[in-house]
């Protein structure tokens, strides 16, 4: 049966969106823009140099007149920011306003006003449920866009793809049209309600950054000052051992977690917290014995989401533990735990990686980006006592202090024989603990022209690596011609 003209009209009207997917830009061309990002990082296997510029791409959400939001670790190392129309190809210049590597946001802005004028912000949605239909948006190459319908099915709490803490992710059932085409919004009724930062095309789930992380985010920005997402400083595991929890002197159905590890220096550390102690309730909410309290918005969700996304840097939280007959009241302040602070840093990003080398022995500070050369699976395919350390990392060192390994050796006629040693943990030089390269440099450069500089290696069968004082400046110098490296120290 053919329907008359204009019923055929209306019908295509009313169907939405979907239906001008022909149309180049659509009606999202002012609110979404590609970004175009020139990089360049350095290399953490010759730290001494950077890696070719590369080209990345993505997406970024216009939420002010002068705010563009992206995935941050697009940022990471920019040398060059452009953000572009998608219905007429037109480029600006942005300039980054703030990137958060731990929680994976960034903002950018474009540099020409005209430019932004004729960009169109778009709401933010306060928080999304369970059954919510969402809508997500992405571009073929000529910039049609396809619409594709999804619900959220899940609200929890893991490490989103693109970075390194555990936040609250939206789970959304959705079948899209593209596949995975890098970050794609998700809106609701109009407004921005998550970035989709991974997708599993055999279960047809995306996971999404949400709008509360990416509020709190803003909200944090509006003194102009950046703090970034606030941290108790404590680990916590389930109590399931029926022995362990009669020596707790916990009765079955009793809430609470143990306290596994509580970081030097955290505001759980100031508050008083101490590993052994047994959580029961955070503020007025109560600690289950699977590390979650029930949220007023999602139900049943892990208790990083209460202090990271419910709480800004700076806010008191109080913390009820039992610790054995007694039951404690401890306020801690929450604060962010810079990167600096990490024993082994979760990114090394803006900055070279720290070095030096002495003899043609490099020996660098170990950190994630280093353990990354191992590719996405670092943690099984990294040398052993490196992953342990980096798990351990809180129990061996305290906040500041490095993890120093000797990560090579370049040949020199000085150093034959020690040509295959590698990613080993130094424990001490010439007697004395170092916790950074620069401690190294400071313990080799005071040691006399006489001596031998000596490095004892943690969990080695290997007896002390020796290295001659007197030959060290001939050494270094042929290091520095031979393997023409310009500088033989990174520090800072």
């Amino acid at each position: 049966m053919r329907l008359p003209r204009t019923l055929a009209i209306a019908a295509l009207l009313a169907a939405g969106p979907t239906l001008f997917a022909g149309t180049v830009g659509g009606k999202y061309e002012p609110s979404i823009l590609r970004v175009r990002v020139t990089r360049q990082g350095h290399d953490f296997i010759r730290p001494w140099q950077k890696v070719p510029p590369k080209q990345a791409s993505g997406k970024g959400v216009v939420i002010g007149p002068d705010r563009i939001l992206v995935p941050g670790n697009l940022l990471a190392n920019a040398t060059l920011v452009e953000v572009e129309r998608i219905g007429d190809g037109t480029r600006c210049e942005a300039v980054v306003e703030c990137a958060d590597y731990v929680a994976n946001l960034g903002l950018i802005r474009a540099k020409e006003d005209a430019f932004a004028k004729q960009l169109k912000p778009v709401g933010i949605r306060t928080k999304g449920k369970r059954g919510d239909r969402v809508t997500a948006v992405q571009f073929e190459p000529n910039g049609t866009p396809s619409i594709s319908e999804g619900r959220i099915k899940t609200a929890e709490v893991t490490t989103p793809a693109g970075a390194s803490g555990r936040f609250l992710v939206y789970r959304v059932s959705i079948d899209l049209k593209l596949g995975h085409t890098g970050i794609v919004p998700f809106f609701r009724r109009g407004k921005l309600i998550g970035l989709m930062v991974s997708y599993d095309k055999s279960g047809r789930t995306a996971t999404l950054i949400p709008s509360p992380v990416i509020e709190h985010f803003l909200a944090d920005l509006e003194d102009g000052k950046y703090d970034g997402f606030p941290e108790a400083g404590f680990g916590s595991a389930a109590i399931r051992d029926p022995q362990l929890r009669r020596y707790l002197g916990m009765a079955n159905g009793d809430p609470g977690v143990y306290i596994s590890q509580v970081i030097p220096g955290s505001a759980a550390a100031k508050a008083g917290m101490a590993k052994g102690d047994v959580l029961v309730k955070l503020d007025s909410y109560t600690v289950n014995r699977h590390g979650q309290y029930d949220d007023p918005e999602y139900g049943p969700m892990a208790i990083s989401h209460l202090i990271k996304t419910r709480r800004q840097v700076g806010a008191p939280l109080q913390c009820t533990v039992r610790r054995g007959e007694e039951t404690l009241e401890l306020t801690a302040t929450l604060k962010h735990l810079a990167t600096d602070e990490y024993p082994v840093p979760p990114y090394v990003i803006g900055r070279p990686p720290r070095f030096v080398i002495v003899g043609g022995f490099v020996f660098q500070e170990l950190s994630r980006q280093l353990l990354g050369i191992w590719g996405k699976d670092w943690r099984t395919k990294a040398p052993r006592h490196l992953t342990r350390i980096d798990r351990e990392q809180w129990e061996r060192r305290q906040p500041g202090e490095r993890v120093v390994i000797l990560s090579r050796v370049l040949p020199t006629p000085e150093n034959i024989g020690f040509e295959n040693l590698s990613f080993r943990i130094v424990k001490t030089v010439n007697g004395k603990a170092v916790n950074s390269v620069r401690e190294l440099a400071e313990v080799v450069e005071k040691a006399g022209p006489t001596q031998y500089h000596t490095v004892l290696f943690e969990n080695s069968s290997l007896p002390e690596l020796t290295i001659k004082a007197a030959t060290l400046e001939l050494a270094n110098r042929f290091v520095s011609e031979r393997y023409r490296i310009p500088h033989l120290s990174q520090l800072d």
